[in-house]
Parts: structure tokens; C-alpha cells; sequence
């Protein structure tokens, strides 16, 4: 099960939106980045920062998967 989806169809090229699907995966938002939640709850990421935050939250132990592999369309 993932603790984040990232959607990349955003249709802005430069962002994509993460969606926390676990408690653990929001303390870690919190706790753990700078990041801030936009209205509807979901975080804005620059596509050039995603390979880090999948990193560094797969090193915390989350697992972040994308909306396209799973079949969600936001």
C-alpha cells in the first residue's frame, strides 16, 4: 500500500501533486520536510525534486507510488 501518490498529470509540466495516504506518510510531511499542504490537501512538488523526495521518503521507510500505476485519476 502506498503512503504517497504522486500525480504527474497535472498539466503543468514544472509540479506535480503528492496526496498522503498514511498517518506515518503526514508526520513525515510534517515533521520531517518544509513542505506546506495547498487547499484540498494535497502538496505541490517541482518535477525536478520528486527523485529526492522519493528517496528520502523510501529511506524514512514510506513508499510512494504513482497515480498512472495504480489507475487513479485525480
Amino acid at each position: 500500500m502506498a503512503d504517497f501518490i504522486l500525480f504527474t498529470d497535472t498539466g503543468n509540466s514544472d509540479f506535480a501533486k503528492i496526496d498522503t495516504m498514511s498517518i506515518e506518510a503526514l508526520n513525515y510531511i510534517t515533521e520531517e520536510t518544509d513542505m506546506n499542504f495547498e487547499r484540498g490537501g494535497l502538496l505541490s512538488i517541482r518535477t525536478d525534486a520528486i527523485r529526492s523526495f522519493c528517496n528520502d521518503a523510501e529511506n524514512a521507510h514510506l513508499h510512494v507510488e504513482d497515480n498512472q500505476t495504480l489507475g487513479i485519476v485525480r
